[in-house]
Order: C-alpha cells, then structure tokens, then sequence
C-alpha cells in the first residue's frame, strides 16, 4: 500500500478496454480510487463534477484524443490544475513535450514506474500546502522565501509572488544571488511578482474582501503561470499588511479564503508575517498560526 494511497482519487482514460482495466485494477490494488473513460469526452463529462488528483491519459483515442483533452484541460484553471500523465506506446516527442504534463509513462507499461510517476506528481491535501513563515527580519525572510521559490523554479515549476515593493528587490536580489536569471523567468511568466497591496485592493469591496473577487483575482494570476508551467507554487504578503495594520480579523479571513481556494488549485502555499513582537501579539497570532498546516520560522505561534 502506498502512502496515503487511499485518499488518492485516479482518472484513467484510455480507449484501449483491456489497457484500461488492467492499469485500473493495479491502481486499485494498491489502494487508490479509481474512475475511467474511454475517451476524452468522457473525461470532460466526469470532471463537470469528479475531481481526481491525477489523470492518467492515453493520447490515441477516438471521439476526442488526448491532444484535444490536454487543450481543453488548458481552458480551464480547475481541470489544469489536475497533474496529467500521459501513456505513449510512441516516441515522447516535441508534441508531446509542449502538452505541459507532469509527466508521461512509455508502453508497455510498468506497473511500478506509473505507481511511481503517480505518486510524485499527485495533489497534496490543503493540510500539506498552507503553511506560514513568521520572520524577526528581512533577512530572515529573503532566506527562506529565496530558498522556497529557487526549489519551485530549479523543478521548472512556476511561482506567483505576491509582495511588498521592498520585499520585490529584496527576494529578486536574493534569486539573482541563487544563480535565477529573473528577468528571463519573468518574460516567460514562470515567475509573476505582483504588488501585494494592489491585489488587496483589487478585491475589497466596501471596504471588506469579497471572496468571489478574491477566487476572480487570484484565479487570474495563477492562470498566466499555469499557461506554461501547471505546477507551481505561490508566496504571499496580503496577511502581513491586514496585520502591521492590526487587522488581524480580516487576516484570518484572507486564510480561509485561501483554504477553500486551495481544494481547487492544490498547489503550496507559503504566507509571510512579520513575527509578533509582544507576548500579547503572539496569543493573538496563534489563530493565525492555526489557519495553516504548518508554521515556520521565529516562534511559529500556534494554537
């Protein structure tokens, strides 16, 4: 039994009935959910509703072929955001590279290598993808989000940083250091810097985040570095100006937000806050710790 295999939701489509069956029953072997299809019509029609957290794809198909699946799939944020493998019995040719998949399995198949692809590339649960940094300086910070987005782009990932103006030289300094060519990652929108008080304002209304505007704004930015790079990752600053302006109410409400955003999109997360400087503060910041799967950095404050 793989890890956590039980929990992990399988599409397969394939044409091929006894292909299908086959890598259907090993997968349900090994303890995953497990829907298919046999083309990808079928696959559109099941993802209207179903969200699985891998697509296992043949690309030779009747009806509607892997190729035309993938540029639906392009279409649309949700269904992008599913990490696609795609089966070839031929060549992985420049066709195949441009479809932007997580990754592609040759046949025959082995058995083990898909379990393998399959494991590497699935969607975490939001609890493994929602963590906080909270940092004592500037420099504490620019270490650790350097280090988280350099990671994301060394994998070819892409990365969404939402930021204040110092903290934009800041981090592009410190990649540049780190051997990223930015301007270079930026032109070919792999990395997106925006303005963190910008996007705030973007989706505040009378004066309150509205979260259909949040998920419009926020699924527009993930949107132009998905284009080219499905999996990524994003950096954020917006709870660190509600807090250094003392509103930590409406920062727990940005996380919840971004919690339920996040069952959508499943990429990782990782929030910056200035760490709290008082005992009182640190109480406080505790419920803000506790909107996160994770704390990292000076006294992490937890619940």
């Amino acid at each position: 039994m793989t890890d956590n295999a039980a929990v992990t939701r399988i599409l397969v489509v394939d044409d091929d009935q006894d292909v299908n069956d086959s890598v259907c029953a090993t997968l349900r072997q090994r303890g995953y959910q497990v829907a298919s299809a046999s083309n990808g019509r079928e696959a559109l029609d099941y993802l209207v509703t179903g969200s699985p957290d891998v697509i296992v794809l043949d690309l030779s198909m009747p009806v509607m072929d892997g190729y035309a699946f993938r540029k639906e799939q392009q279409g649309n944020a949700r269904l992008l955001a599913i990490p696609t493998i795609v089966l070839t019995a031929g060549a992985v040719d420049q066709r195949v590279v441009d479809l932007g998949v997580a990754g592609w399995v040759r046949k025959p198949l082995n058995r083990d290598t898909l379990v393998r692809t399959i494991e590497r590339h699935r969607r975490r649960p939001v609890a493994d993808t929602h963590s906080a940094l909270f940092y004592e300086s500037d420099a504490m910070l620019a270490e650790h989000v350097v280090a988280y987005l350099k990671e994301g782009l060394d994998r070819n990932e892409g990365a969404l940083a939402i930021v204040t103006p110092a903290h934009r030289e800041l981090l592009a300094a410190g990649l540049a250091a780190q051997g990223i060519d930015v301007e270079t990652a930026r032109a070919r929108e792999q990395l997106v810097v925006l303005d963190a008080r910008t996007v705030l304002q973007s989706f505040t209304v009378d004066g309150a985040p509205d979260e259909a505007r949040f998920n419009e704004v926020l699924g527009a930015a993930t949107a132009r570095v998905q284009r080219h790079h499905p999996r990524f990752r994003i950096y954020g600053e917006l709870g660190d100006l509600l807090c250094a302006a003392g509103d930590l109410a409406t920062a727990l409400t940005l996380e919840a937000f971004w919690n339920r955003l996040l069952t959508r999109l499943a990429c990782p997360v990782r929030c910056g806050c200035a760490a709290p400087r008082s005992e009182a503060d640190r109480l406080s910041f505790a419920r803000l710790g506790a909107a996160h799967s994770q704390g990292t950095g000076a006294d992490a404050p937890r619940a």
